[in-house]
């Protein structure tokens, strides 16, 4: 629960930050996603990158300039919410912190796929044709850049500095209340 907690506030934080300065799409909440389902149940993990949508959509769009109802806004949720699928993969066996880079390109390449599709597919922006179609995904490739960077740099700091964090707010947890569990599930990614 700690952990969920944590990173819904550092994905808010960051796209907010991010929207601020105007870096488009250079936000790690793809990789906040796949962190959460490789350290939480999907019972949980799932609502990780949906909560920290929310609130900053909350912040960035008070003013109703991207309605709830969009087919866009929905696919950007559903997107995010489906990586935390990738997450697992983190905690097979054979996983080592190498191969988190690997966890956010594909989750990047999907977000791009999945999302700029249903841009497409409103059929308010491009053609709905194949030309509009490739359209829309080349004038994408600027914000993919963005999101492969920030995801990129997302899942290298999270795999690898993450679990150590944990395990000290876990030991300090247990040493401040020996007889009450810890709230930070530890599991072993190395």
């Amino acid at each position: 629960m700690f952990t969920g907690l944590v990173l819904v506030a550092l994905a808010v934080a960051c796209r907010l930050i991010s929207h601020d300065l105007a870096l488009w799409n250079f936000v790690p909440v793809g990789a906040v996603a796949i962190y959460a389902g490789a350290r939480m149940s999907w019972r949980w993990a799932w609502l990780v990158p949906l909560a920290a949508m929310g609130i900053s959509d909350a912040f960035i769009h008070f003013a109703g300039s991207y309605p709830i109802t969009s087919l866009e806004r929905w696919t950007v949720y559903g997107s995010f919410a489906a990586l935390t699928l990738l997450g697992p993969l983190a905690r097979r066996p054979g996983f080592r912190l190498w191969m988190a880079p690997g966890l956010g390109l594909a989750g990047s390449t999907l977000f791009f796929a999945t999302t700029n599709f249903g841009v497409w597919a409103e059929g308010q922006l491009y053609p709905m044709n194949l030309a509009g179609l490739v359209d829309c995904y080349i004038k994408a490739i600027p914000f993919y850049q963005n999101t492969l960077a920030a995801d990129l740099l997302g899942t290298c700091v999270l795999f690898g500095v993450g679990p150590v964090i944990e395990r000290a707010v876990s030991r300090a947890w247990s040493t401040a209340a020996p007889e009450a569990e810890a709230p930070v599930e530890v599991a072993d990614l190395a």
